[in-house]
């Protein structure tokens, strides 16, 4: 769905092609994950409702902050307004997979601007939010801002992992993570410092794992709902063992998801792990304990 798709035309073909595709009885999936116009959705909620019908399986909505200020600046079509009613619309299909794009580090964005962020995917309840750190191509306006600012320089731009204006957060931390495996460096949850700051580049690389488990790990602690476990279980899966590497905290959480869902022989294997990769780690360890995560583990540990 483009921008174009709040036409009232486009809007009423779209919903025509759908309800084709339930009449002649395709018997399809398909999905929408190259990203959808959130404010399309909020003006059309309809939409989504003939999508789901016709065997719409997962969509990805790019959001990229929950702070006002910065989408004006980055000129999003969509308003923090229209983040809120899709996160209603979407409650309303748990069958469907539901993913925003985030984005952190934009120019003089601060602490408190992400904490924004972090305020809209709580109260959006999307199942997950891919978060990655700006990393702006050349010729284009942010690019030369940045470098006008001083922020990037003009030929030292990364661009040999991923494509579009952001890097492949994983395959960063991946590297950050071996390195740091013996002797980890400093760490601390900026949330709880000075919110008017903004982060230097080490920073941004620490809040990306910051969000990363605020956005998406947090929020499993109060989920109940099954048809939501049971996409976490899949996802934490993917994550542990293909997207990432002896990744202690989603094989925690993996371990909480499958206790939720009464399978506590299973859940107990991957508590296991877990601690077997964060007593590797030093890390993951520092994480865990400025972040409490490791209270969580002994609580579920003891669970079950």
């Amino acid at each position: 769905w483009s921008s174009d798709v709040c036409s009232s035309d486009l809007h009423k073909r779209t919903v025509n092609l759908y309800n084709e595709i339930v009449r002649k009885n395709l018997n399809i999936t398909w999905d929408a994950m190259n990203g959808i116009i959130a404010s399309a959705v909020a003006a059309h909620p309809e939409t989504i409702h003939a999508a789901a019908d016709s065997g719409c399986v997962a969509v990805n909505y790019g959001v990229e902050s929950g702070n006002s200020e910065i989408l004006k600046k980055v000129y999003k079509p969509s308003g923090i307004k229209h983040y809120y009613k899709v996160g209603e619309i979407m409650q309303k299909y748990p069958q469907i997979y539901s993913r925003a794009f985030i984005i952190i580090g934009f120019p003089n964005e601060t602490f408190r601007q992400l904490l924004d962020t972090v305020y809209l995917c709580r109260d959006m309840k999307m199942d997950w939010y891919g978060i990655q750190i700006l990393s702006p191509l050349p010729s284009t306006d942010i690019f030369t801002q940045m470098v006008d600012q001083g922020l990037i320089e003009k030929d030292t731009i990364d661009t040999t992992i991923g494509s579009g204006f952001v890097v492949r957060q994983h395959d960063r931390q991946k590297i950050i993570e071996k390195e740091q495996q013996i002797v980890a460096s400093d760490f601390q949850n900026y949330f709880k410092k000075n919110l008017d700051k903004v982060p230097t580049s080490k920073e941004l690389n620490d809040m990306w794992l910051i969000m990363d488990y605020e956005a998406n790990y947090k929020k499993i602690l109060n989920e109940i709902h099954p048809s939501k476990l049971k996409k976490m279980n899949q996802l934490l899966f993917d994550v542990s063992f293909r997207m990432t590497k002896e990744n202690p905290l989603s094989t925690l959480f993996l371990g909480i998801v499958l206790s939720k869902l009464g399978n506590h022989h299973e859940a107990k294997k991957y508590y296991a792990l877990s601690k077997n990769f964060l007593d590797k780690s030093a890390f993951w360890q520092k994480r865990f304990n400025i972040l409490e995560i490791n209270k969580i583990a002994k609580q579920w540990e003891n669970f079950t």
